[in-house]
């Protein structure tokens, strides 16, 4: 599970992850690499090599119990795309590119759930996640 809190750290969204992308974001938060490219090393290293560039991820809505997430492009010619992904997508790719998650306030709102005061609770990583 990864918890994306407020800026505040009084909310924290828990979204549940696989394995494999756990694994992904762990070597990203450390700035580590596996032997062979992962799928979000190749992600962030097409959209490089295609002269685009991630500008900020997205968790916007919560649709039969599946979060759903954006990844905003900035492409070569200085326009915007933006893609569907999975929130766990969404945060490897950011800590990869180094840009900012965000997480629509409502959402956060209805689905968040209260951090523990300081000593309640052991962070290991910071993101500093931002909300809409």
């Amino acid at each position: 599970m990864v918890l994306l809190s407020d800026a505040a750290e009084t909310l924290a969204l828990p979204i549940f992850i696989g394995g494999t992308e756990a694994m992904s974001i762990d070597l990203r938060l450390r700035g580590d690499k596996y032997t062979r490219p992962l799928t979000h090393d190749i992600l962030s290293e097409t959209i490089h090599e295609l002269g685009g560039r991630a500008v900020q991820v997205q968790v916007d809505d919560l649709v039969t119990d599946t979060y759903r997430g954006t990844v905003v492009l900035e492409r070569a010619d200085g326009s915007f795309a933006t893609l569907d992904a999975r929130p766990s997508d969404c945060i490897a790719l950011s800590l990869g590119e180094k840009v900012p998650i965000y997480v629509k306030k409502a959402l956060l709102d209805s689905e968040g759930v209260p951090v523990p005061a300081a000593g309640g609770a052991t962070t290991t990583h910071s993101h500093n996640p931002m909300t809409l």
